[in-house]
């Protein structure tokens, strides 16, 4: 088996485990525990994590986002040149030309993010007014 095709049923094993999560989570036939919350982040919990990225500031939030997958890219990249002996290592502009890209993508997810915040902090406010 291919270190690609590892990678990929990796990734694959991730994503229907988050949504697994998320579906069960949504209808109430699980509740919330650390090992969900590995894979999926409740209502309440993104509200907190939230206000704190808010509070540090964008500039901070878009540059975790590029030194995290920098150096995920980064370990990857290592691990193929290992597997593949001839493999091609990544020049300094391609990793330039990958934070940039990391950065705009962060960019977009702040703003989705802050719609996310927003939807969520009026619904709890409709509820709170409701119980009035």
């Amino acid at each position: 088996m291919k270190i690609e095709d590892i990678a990929f049923s990796a990734l694959l094993a991730v994503g229907l485990i988050t949504l697994t999560f998320r579906g069960l989570i949504k209808k109430n036939l699980i509740k919330p525990s650390k090992i969900s919350r590995i894979f999926y982040q409740d209502d309440e919990s993104f509200i907190n994590y939230w206000e704190k990225a808010q509070e540090k500031g964008i500039l901070n939030y878009i540059i975790k986002k590029i030194i995290y997958m920098t150096i995920t890219f980064g370990i990857m990249n290592g691990i193929s040149v290992l597997y593949k002996k001839q493999a091609q290592t990544v020049t300094l502009f391609e990793y330039l030309s990958f934070c940039v890209i990391v950065g705009l993508l962060s960019y977009v997810s702040w703003n989705e993010d802050q719609n996310k915040y927003n939807q969520l902090k009026e619904k709890e406010n409709m509820e709170n007014h409701n119980k009035s």
